[in-house]
C-alpha cells in the first residue's frame, strides 16, 4: 500500500475504511469487518476522532446487516457519542439513522423515536450547513469575481498609462534622434564648408607667395636695371667731364 510506505497513518486509515465500504456493497461482510477494524485501529492511533465515529457506526452497520443487533448498537452508540462528544452533525446523523432502524427491531419504540427525531434534527442541521456552506461558497465567488474584475480594471489602467507613457518617451526618443541627424548634418556641412575654405586659403597663400615671388624678381630686375643705368650715367659724366676739362686746356695753348 502507498500510504504505508510513506508512512501515512491518516491516508493508511482512510483507504483501508473505505476498502471496508466496498466490500460492505458487494456483500463480503466478513472482509468489510477486517478492514473496518484494522481502520479503526489506526484511527485510534492517530486520534482521529471523525474517522472513529464513522468507523465505529460503519462496524455497527455491518453487524445489523448481520443480525447481530446486540453488536450493532453498540459500535453504533459509540460512533453516536463521540460524534456528540466533538460536535460531528454528520456522525451524529449516522449513528441515529442506524440506531433508529436497529431500535425499531429491538422493539424498543421510544428510543427508536428518539434516534429518528435525532437523525431528523442532524440531517436539517447538515443541510443548513451546507447550504450555508453553498452561500458562502457563492459569497466568495462573487466577492473573488468583483475584486478580480476591479483588479482587472486597475491592470487596464495601468496598462494604459504605461502604453502613453511610453508613447511619450518613444516620441521624445524620436525627436531627440532626429536633433542629433540634423546636429550631425549641420556638422558635417560645416566640415564640408571648413575643407573647402581650408583649401581655398591655401590655394590663396599658394598664389600670395607666388604673387611675391614674381614682385621679388621685379624689385630685383628693376634694381639690376638701375644699377646698369647708374654706372651709365656715372661714365657718362666722366666723358664730359674730361670733355670740359680737354676744352679748357685747349683754350689755355
Amino acid at each position: 500500500m502507498v500510504f504505508s510506505k510513506i508512512h501515512d497513518k491518516y491516508g493508511m486509515g482512510t483507504t483501508l475504511n473505505n476498502i471496508g465500504n466496498a466490500y460492505s456493497h458487494i456483500g463480503d461482510f466478513q472482509k468489510a469487518l477486517e478492514y473496518f477494524y484494522k481502520s479503526l485501529k489506526i484511527k485510534e492511533e492517530t486520534q482521529d476522532n471523525k474517522g472513529i465515529s464513522n468507523t465505529n457506526s460503519n462496524i455497527g452497520g455491518i453487524y445489523f446487516k448481520q443480525n447481530k443487533l446486540n453488536e450493532a448498537e453498540k459500535y453504533c452508540s459509540k460512533g453516536l457519542s463521540i460524534s456528540q462528544k466533538i460536535g460531528y452533525p454528520e456522525g451524529i446523523k449516522s449513528a441515529a439513522s442506524l440506531l433508529y432502524q436497529i431500535f425499531e427491531k429491538q422493539n424498543k419504540g421510544m428510543k427508536a423515536l428518539d434516534m429518528h427525531k435525532l437523525f431528523i434534527q442532524m440531517r436539517d442541521s447538515v443541510d443548513n450547513i451546507s447550504t450555508q456552506k453553498a452561500v458562502i461558497t457563492q459569497q466568495t465567488k462573487y466577492s473573488y469575481e468583483k475584486k478580480a474584475i476591479a483588479d482587472s480594471l486597475k491592470v487596464y489602467e495601468q496598462r494604459k498609462v504605461t502604453e502613453i507613457e511610453l508613447k511619450q518617451e518613444k516620441n521624445q526618443r524620436y525627436s531627440l534622434y532626429g536633433g542629433l541627424i540634423l546636429v550631425l548634418v549641420f556638422a558635417g556641412f560645416m566640415f564640408n564648408r571648413f575643407k573647402i575654405t581650408q583649401k581655398q586659403n591655401i590655394k590663396i597663400e599658394k598664389q600670395h607667395a607666388l604673387l611675391e615671388e614674381k614682385n621679388e624678381e621685379i624689385i630685383a630686375s628693376i634694381r639690376y636695371a638701375k644699377r646698369i643705368q647708374d654706372s651709365l650715367l656715372t661714365s657718362q659724366k666722366y666723358i664730359e667731364r674730361n670733355i670740359d676739362r680737354l676744352k679748357n686746356d685747349s683754350s689755355k695753348i
